[in-house]
């Protein structure tokens, strides 16, 4: 299969297991969370992690997206001053926006300090996301598994604590999350400081800066794309509604932790040298097939796997009823997912001004959306402009990024498995009964294995071709 395959299919299967046993891990507080709190406790924790979010993308200036660029084109001399200018970027931003929250709170009372405290811990755990780039950079996917196991399982067992023993509810999960950022923060400081020294090159960051600004906007208005529904539900519907469509959302969402994460884990580092191949777009346009297909199929029969799960799962009755977004939760991701895959073509030219204004026009979408729907259909119709949000952004990415490098994909392979997918999910969502979890969960499995079935047969021509290109490559390379 050729040396590139080899490294794909191994450094994925082993990346592969780090969101499996990071949601494995995290699912054990499901039990938690329902027994100890209630939908309106759950919903207040989850409105401070929503706008943590939306300061995220300030810390973070698009410096990962940075990051693979630079350390792709960097001599193995100057990898290590990518790796540190990157860390020092993302941590100054972060002191910079914690002091004027801190003020905020002290001179103005608006704000909270355990916020506060949450938003500094994420400055220090940015450095660790760094090192963690670093690590697939380097191919090291063993190292990167125990440290992001050894996170989870920190994060769980100061949850366990914080709530059974200390009773402290909301706030201790919050709590929780804070202290595992800043212990893994701080420990990958001073590992970055005894690798590299956390030199600051000044050229560099204007370079890396003036890439990841772009990106940063873009992912700005992504996370307002992300967090709407949130602040919508909790304005127009209550804390007690928010949790209920936070604790579907968590599990709809893990489609994107166990599938697309997966899968970009180990495609980011290997798509930039197929990007430098002589047949990079031959070899593009097969791996696009496959994923039109493998994405939503593997979304739908996720779909039932998890509403069987969580109803298992849930200690409280009145947390099944969220439990109906889910179908629509997971396909938005996996929207997105092949969003992500789709606009390559943009980051290979270094035109990232175009993924700004796709993710703007996406929240500016999701918004209108989001007051709309919630206001007809309740939490369920914040799903739906979720997925929908996502749904137009692929379209337009995949636009975008066409003109800018073209890829040739069947229209076969890019409809077919949409309009199934969008059907089946809408089906499930809108008619759910938590008293009939088991007939929803067939129905999305049998869904999912029709999609997956045509794609077999469609798309097994393009994987035979694929898989000759990396031999011959390979042949040509020995």
């Amino acid at each position: 299969m050729g040396n590139l395959a080899r490294r794909f299919v191994k450094d994925g299967a082993i990346y592969s297991l780090q969101p499996f046993i990071a949601k494995a891990i995290s699912v054990l507080l499901v039990p938690l969370y329902t027994a100890y709190l209630t939908t309106g406790q759950y919903g207040e924790f989850s409105f401070i992690f929503a706008m943590g979010t939306f300061l995220m993308p300030l810390i973070d200036m698009g410096q990962v997206s940075s990051f693979w660029k630079f350390n792709a084109e960097a001599a193995p001399h100057e990898a290590k001053d990518v790796v540190s200018t990157t860390i020092l970027i993302r941590v100054l931003n972060g002191a910079v926006i914690s002091l004027i929250l801190l003020a905020l709170w002290l001179f103005f009372d608006i704000g909270s300090p355990i916020f506060v405290g949450y938003i500094l811990g994420y400055t220090l755990y940015s450095s660790y996301k760094i090192l963690q780039c670093r690590m697939r950079a380097e191919h090291r996917a063993r190292t990167y598994l125990v440290s992001a196991v050894a996170y989870s399982i920190l994060l769980v067992g100061l949850n366990i604590l914080f709530i059974t023993r200390f009773s402290m509810n909301s706030t201790g999960v919050v709590l929780s999350r804070m202290i595992s950022f800043a212990f893994f923060g701080i420990l990958a400081l001073i590992l970055a400081w005894r690798s590299t020294g956390l030199h600051f090159n000044k050229a560099l960051s204007r370079k890396m800066i003036a890439y990841g600004f772009p990106l940063a906007m873009g992912n700005i208005a992504g996370v307002i794309l992300g967090v709407t529904d949130k602040f919508m539900i909790k304005g127009l519907l209550g804390d007690s509604a928010l949790g209920l469509y936070s604790f579907g959302f968590k599990f709809g969402m893990m489609f994107q932790g166990f599938v697309v994460t997966t899968f970009f884990l180990a495609w980011n580092p290997v798509r930039w040298e197929i990007y430098k191949r002589s047949d990079g777009r031959a070899l593009l346009s097969r791996i696009s097939s496959v994923i039109n297909f493998a994405m939503p199929g593997l979304a739908l029969i996720a779909s039932g796997v998890l509403i069987v799960a969580a109803s298992i799962l849930s200690q409280g009755e009145t947390y099944l009823v969220g439990l109906g977004i889910v179908p629509l939760v997971a396909l938005g991701y996996c929207f997105y997912g092949m969003y992500y895959f789709d606009i390559m073509g943009i980051l290979f030219a270094g035109k990232t001004k175009y993924i700004t204004k796709i993710v703007t026009l996406g929240s500016i979408v999701n918004i209108v959306l989001n007051y709309i729907l919630i206001r007809v259909f309740g939490i369920l119709g914040a799903a739906m402009a979720t997925s929908l949000s996502y749904l137009m952004m692929r379209s337009i990415g995949y636009y975008y990024s066409n003109k800018l490098y073209s890829i040739k994909v069947s229209r076969l392979s890019r409809y077919i498995p949409v309009i199934i997918s969008i059907a089946i999910t809408y089906y499930i969502s809108t008619t759910y009964d938590p008293a009939k979890v088991i007939p929803s969960a067939i129905i999305l499995f049998i869904g999912g294995a029709i999609i997956l079935v045509i794609g077999s047969l469609i798309a097994r021509s393009q994987v035979k071709l694929l898989l000759q290109l990396l031999k011959r490559k390979s042949e040509q390379s020995a």
